[in-house]
């Protein structure tokens, strides 16, 4: 969404549905019904450690409104390939 050399911003927005339901059963693995099951915003930052180095570090915040259900990850990235 935005992106310098030092921070980023993300977006997401997921949903889930049912193909096969039987006897009135719509219930899904993240929620009871079908619907938008996660909303996020994830910020990013780029920390330098040395002159060679810089470790990604994120706060990631989701939000699923089918279950009224909110997380707050923080996280590292310590290589990547």
């Amino acid at each position: 969404m935005a992106k310098n050399d030092k921070w980023s911003v993300d977006l997401g927005l997921g949903g889930t549905f049912v193909l096969n339901h039987r006897d009135g059963d719509r219930s899904t693995f993240y929620s009871d019904r079908p619907g938008i099951i996660h909303a996020q915003l994830k910020v990013t930052h780029n920390l330098r450690i040395t002159q060679a180095y810089t470790l990604p570090v994120h706060l990631t915040a989701v939000w699923n409104p089918r279950m009224d259900r909110a997380y707050l990850q923080i996280g590292a990235t310590l290589f990547s390939f």
